[in-house]
C-alpha cells in the first residue's frame, strides 16, 4: 500500500511485526504517476492515480514471482465517490499488464481474523497526526530552518522502531496495556518542539489557516505539491485535519466503506471505543504540552457538519466542512 510518506512504510512494518510479508509500495513521485497515467483513462480521481502510480512502480521494480502470488493492500471497492472503483480499475490494470495469475487486490477486510494488526497501524497513524500538528506549527518560526521536519522525522523512527517488536501483544484486549513508550515518544516529541529557537517577531504576528480535503492529498506530499510547507514557508501556520479521523468517522458509523472497518456490532462497539482510547490518551499527552492540539471527536465533527449538511450522502465531505465550522 502506499499512503503519505511515512504512515504506509510503518503500516508495513505493523504488519511484519505480525508475520506477514509486508511492503511499501513507496512514496508517490513524478516517474510513477506518469506510469499509474498510462493505466488510467483519465476520469480517475488523482488519488487513485498517485496509488496505482506507486502500485506499477512497484510492481515493475519487483517482478512477481510463480511461487508467491503478490497482493496489493487497497481501499475497498465500494462507495459514494470514485474511491469506489479503486478495486476494479487496479484489476483491469493487473490484467493490462498480463500480471492477473501473479497478483490480486485485498483490502484491511481481509485481515478481520487477526483485529490486532489494526491496533499497529492506529497507533502510527495518530502519531503521525500529532507530529505533523507539531511540525507545521512550528516550521514557519523556526529559528533554524530544518528543525522542525528533523525532529518530525527523529521521532517517526523511534516510532517505526517500536512498531517492528514482534514481542508485543497481539491479543486485542492486551495490546494497549504497552503504550506507555508510545506517549512517551509524544511527550519527548512534544518536549523537543517546545524547545526549538524561533524568531520571536514572526511568534508575535503570525496567522494560521486550517487544511483540510481529500484524506490522501492532504498527507501526501508530492500529490498535494506539497501545500503544508509552501503554506509554512510564507509565514502561516497550519494546522491540518487529522488523518485519523475519516477512519474513525467510519467506524463509528459501522460503514464498510473505503476501510472495510469493523461493522459487526459488539466488535464494532469494541473497536470504537479501543480506538478512542488510542487518541484521547495520546492526544492528552501532546495538549498538556501543546494547547493548540485539541482532540475533537468525529462525532463532534459530524454533528457540526449538520449546519449546512443533512449527512446525505454519506461521503468525506461530512468531515471536511463539519471540521471547517
Amino acid at each position: 500500500m502506499t499512503v503519505g510518506p511515512i504512515i504506509a512504510e510503518h503500516t508495513a512494518v505493523a504488519m511484519r511485526a505480525h508475520g506477514y510479508d509486508a511492503h511499501s509500495g513507496g512514496v508517490t513521485d513524478a516517474e510513477g504517476f506518469k506510469g499509474g497515467r498510462v493505466m488510467c483513462s483519465g476520469k480517475e480521481c488523482l488519488p487513485h492515480q498517485l496509488i496505482w502510480g506507486c502500485f506499477h512502480k512497484f510492481l515493475v521494480n519487483n517482478p512477481p514471482t510463480d511461487d508467491k502470488k503478490t497482493l496489493l493492500l487497497n481501499v475497498t471497492g465500494f462507495g459514494p465517490c470514485r474511491n469506489g472503483m479503486f478495486t476494479p480499475a487496479n484489476d483491469i490494470a493487473i490484467r493490462k499488464m498480463g500480471l492477473e495469475d501473479k497478483v490480486e487486490t485485498m483490502t484491511f477486510g481481509n485481515f478481520r481474523h487477526d483485529p490486532s494488526v489494526f491496533g499497529g497501524i492506529w497507533f502510527t497513524t495518530i502519531v503521525a497526526d500529532l507530529l505533523n500538528q507539531m511540525r507545521f506549527h512550528y516550521r514557519p518560526v523556526e529559528k533554524n530552518p530544518g528543525d522542525s521536519d528533523r525532529l518530525f522525522h527523529k521521532y517517526l523512527d523511534k516510532m517505526e522502531k517500536f512498531m517492528g517488536v514482534s514481542e508485543r501483544p497481539k491479543n486485542p484486549r492486551h495490546m494497549f496495556k504497552g503504550m506507555d513508550p508510545i506517549v512517551k515518544v509524544i511527550t519527548d516529541a512534544a518536549l523537543e518542539f517546545q524547545a526549538i529557537p524561533v524568531i520571536p517577531e514572526k511568534a508575535e504576528d503570525i496567522r494560521t489557516v486550517f487544511l483540510a480535503g481529500d484524506v490522501f492529498l492532504r498527507i501526501d506530499e508530492w500529490g498535494s505539491d506539497d501545500v503544508a510547507r509552501k503554506l509554512n514557508e510564507r509565514g502561516l501556520r497550519v494546522i491540518y485535519e487529522p488523518f485519523a479521523e475519516l477512519f474513525e468517522y467510519v467506524t463509528l458509523k459501522r460503514s464498510l466503506e473505503l476501510v472495510e472497518m469493523e461493522n459487526r456490532w459488539l466488535r464494532n462497539k469494541l473497536a470504537v471505543m479501543a480506538m478512542g482510547f488510542v487518541s484521547r490518551k495520546l492526544y492528552e499527552a501532546a495538549t498538556k504540552i501543546h494547547p493548540f492540539i485539541k482532540f475533537e471527536h468525529s462525532s463532534v465533527v459530524d454533528k457540526e457538519s449538520r449546519e449546512l449538511l443533512d449527512g446525505t450522502p454519506f461521503s468525506e465531505s461530512i468531515l471536511t466542512i463539519g471540521s471547517c465550522v
